[in-house]
């Protein structure tokens, strides 16, 4: 566990130094404005196709949950915020004061810490809280919620697909990528093709999307849900682009079973980043540099 840990850590690092930072905001911003401009020309079209596939869905599920829906999205994205500026902050104080076989006590404290501080924050002023999104929602009739949820939906489309353009993309730029984060030449042991599985991942992915929408709605669920979509968009594809560079074309597609569990952890703390605004840009990056971290820093072969 110390060494998912040591990688995650190092993985932080690297994506926050300047080079590779100022590479994945330009890259992650172009990519976003090129989905805005698409999203422009398809507007009225998608929401005319969300309204139709909200027809199917019980709006009463979407209407009584929104609330909670909403609450649990503000409450998850202030946790995350929170622990983003924190370790930001004092990044470079945990380094320098704890060896790295304490990263996991460091980081899990400060994790638990802020999670406890807001959940006190949240249930001291729930009903403050509720009211004032409920008061919010009744300002709408019932077809302007219900127009609204098409908008949601559409932008979640889009969303989704910047999310599975910016995946392609490091993966296509994997290597200079690495180079540039990690400051020498990264040779991998030979080119695997990983574009078709991509795209099947990137398919199942969408379609998951959708038909999962509407439990998006539900408190806790979504949350799960939404990760597992993540998770599985990404998982392989980045296990392939970085294992690559350490193992034979014989071994690496035994490395999911082996260690599933680490490859699954460091996906799952990468897919948080996309629930946070700005640093969503980051989500691929860190996966590529954890993942390199972690098989670097195996002390047996993954054979």
């Amino acid at each position: 566990m110390n060494n998912i840990f040591y990688a995650l850590i190092e993985s932080f690092q690297t994506i926050t130094k300047r080079n590779i930072a100022k590479f994945a905001l330009l890259s992650g911003i172009g990519l976003a404005l090129v989905w805005a401009i698409i999203g422009f020309f398809i507007w009225h079209p998608l929401i005319d196709f969300t309204a139709h596939l909200l027809d199917f869905v019980p709006f009463a599920l979407i209407k009584d949950n929104g609330i909670w829906m909403f609450s649990s999205v503000i409450f998850i994205q202030v946790i995350f915020i929170s622990f983003a500026f924190i370790i930001i902050i004092a990044n470079s104080a945990i380094i320098k004061d704890s060896k790295k076989q304490k990263y996991p006590l460091y980081i899990l404290s400060i994790a638990f810490s802020i999670i406890f501080f807001w959940t006190i924050v949240w249930y001291a002023n729930h009903t403050s809280i509720h009211i004032a999104l409920a008061k919010i929602l009744t300002w709408f009739p019932f077809k302007t919620i219900e127009q609204s949820v098409s908008y949601i939906f559409a932008i979640y489309i889009l969303y989704s697909l910047f999310i599975i353009s910016l995946l392609f993309f490091v993966s296509f730029f994997s290597k200079k990528i690495l180079n540039i984060g990690l400051n020498y030449n990264v040779n991998k042991n030979f080119e695997f093709k990983i574009i078709k599985r991509t795209i099947k991942d990137s398919l199942i992915y969408l379609i998951a999307s959708i038909v999962f929408f509407p439990l998006l709605f539900i408190p806790i669920v979504n949350f799960f849900i939404q990760i597992l979509v993540w998770i599985w968009l990404s998982k392989d594809t980045i296990t392939f682009d970085i294992g690559t560079i350490f193992y034979d074309k014989e071994i690496i597609k035994n490395i999911k079973q082996q260690h599933r569990f680490a490859i699954w952890f460091i996906i799952f703390t990468a897919s948080f980043l996309n629930l946070i605004p700005l640093l969503n840009i980051f989500s691929p990056y860190f996966g590529e540099f954890a993942m390199y971290y972690y098989f670097e820093g195996c002390k047996t072969p993954l054979n």
